[in-house]
């Protein structure tokens, strides 16, 4: 199907209307109306009907919207790339990284990087873990940053360095003189919870003697660095990775090392048959090196 099939039937989808979509793309409304109806006819089902005024999608129209999302993600990627090569521009570094990673790492490997290299050009996206192999593998970005990365024939991996778990709690939560915490401390805790889609709560959840104890969770959330900063506002304790446990240190939070200690390998990951440019591997390195430096304090 024509990609302007695809433009339309989106345009409908985020205006409601045949008007708005026609506003939209820039087309007379009867064009917009012929684009859904041709798109109708090759699809073998109705996509609109009409409600009170206003274009409803169909259930079909519904379950085939995330696939139409992903084809006008990758046009677009596509149009920007031909533009920047049209006009000479050089090719960006694209960087994508787990939300943690994100926050606790990325801006100073940023900041490092371009201070070495000042006329690179970076895009930074965040992504959840399976979404950044999907965008590595559907080559949107060039170089991801995951925790505990998982084979894949398609994508090289290199491990940067090792990180571990830990909790983030209010300086009073557990005595200053504490050292570390095992599963048994968190028994009497107020855990705020994680996404079960979150890499740190499975393996969490894989931790020894954690499946033996009952926790109580009066918040979840998505992220680990969520859960951090509402710990450090005395909301109970987040089970987080070193790097953003280090984040809770400086707001003012007490972070503690499992005992026995929980690694977390940290990794860079790329298509194998993509051919890494000079500042792609510099931008790993400052990545790492600012990684060291952020869990040493």
């Amino acid at each position: 199907m024509r990609f302007h099939k695809y433009e339309a039937i989106n345009a409908v989808f985020l205006c409601g209307t045949v008007t708005g979509a026609a506003k939209m793309l820039n087309l007379s409304q009867p064009a917009v109306s012929r684009l859904i109806s041709s798109a109708e006819n090759e699809l073998g089902f109705l996509l609109f009907h009409r409600q009170q005024g206003r274009m409803a999608p169909t259930d079909e129209a519904q379950q085939l919207r995330p696939a139409i999302l992903k084809i006008m993600e990758s046009m677009s990627h596509a149009s920007s790339l031909a533009a920047a090569l049209r006009n000479g521009g050089s090719r960006q570094l694209r960087i994508a990284a787990v939300p943690s990673l994100a926050t606790a790492v990325l801006p100073r490997a940023v900041q490092s990087f371009i201070e070495q290299y000042p006329k690179c050009k970076l895009t930074l996206e965040t992504y959840h873990y399976d979404s950044l192999v999907d965008a590595l593998l559907a080559g949107h970005v060039d170089v991801g940053f995951v925790y505990e990365p998982v084979a894949h024939a398609a994508l090289a991996t290199t491990d940067l360095l090792q990180a571990f778990f830990c909790s983030v709690s209010t300086p009073t939560y557990f005595s200053k003189t504490k050292k570390s915490i095992s599963v048994k401390d968190l028994a009497s805790c107020n855990i705020i919870g994680l996404s079960k889609d979150d890499l740190v709560a499975s393996l969490i959840a894989q931790t020894d003697g954690m499946a033996d104890i009952a926790l109580t969770r009066n918040v979840s959330v998505e992220t680990s660095v969520v859960a951090m900063h509402l710990a450090a506002q005395g909301m109970g304790v987040a089970l987080v990775d070193s790097l953003t446990g280090a984040l809770g240190k400086l707001h003012g939070a007490q972070v503690l090392p499992f005992t026995p200690e929980v690694p977390i390998r940290v990794a860079a990951m790329r298509l194998v048959t993509h051919q890494a440019a000079l500042h792609e591997k510099k931008f790993i390195e400052h990545f790492a090196a600012q990684a060291r430096l952020i869990q040493a304090g």
